[in-house]
């Protein structure tokens, strides 16, 4: 399975590995090797799959922290699970009273929340969370 970028332009010939992501715009020619991600004109490898999730969880965390922050700051208060919803994944328990949560994960992509579900939280819960970064009302 590959994940192709909108207007990218694959050269005849070209042979493309499994689990490739191809940048949006990118024109790739010659062998793509497995678990890549190509972008550029032309197409030049970015980094593997590997540490593009890496970057991306990365991210995600760091998204995670700005929120709760700008709640706090604005509201003076802890922001709730709603409000965090983007970011349950980190930190909500895996049971079935928090499965309404999940189900209502924004996404364009399919069975996201379900992916999410499967995940085992990196945080014990949202008081945790806030804990370990540093977030404390002033």
């Amino acid at each position: 399975m590959c994940f192709l970028g909108q207007r990218c332009i694959i050269l005849p010939g070209t042979r493309i590995g499994d689990n490739v992501i191809i940048g949006a715009g990118a024109v790739v020619h010659g062998n793509i090797p497995n678990n890549t991600v190509w972008a550029g004109n032309p197409a030049k490898m970015i980094c593997t799959l590997f540490e593009y999730k890496e970057k991306r969880e990365k991210k995600y965390e760091e998204g995670a922290v700005i929120l709760p922050k700008q709640i706090m700051d604005c509201y003076n208060r802890k922001p709730t699970y709603q409000e965090m919803r983007m970011y349950i994944g980190l930190f909500l328990p895996r049971n079935e009273c928090n499965r309404k949560y999940f189900d209502r994960l924004p996404s364009k992509l399919p069975n996201v929340s379900e992916n999410v579900w499967k995940t085992e939280p990196k945080y014990s819960g949202l008081d945790e969370f806030l804990e370990k970064n540093n977030l404390y009302l002033k």
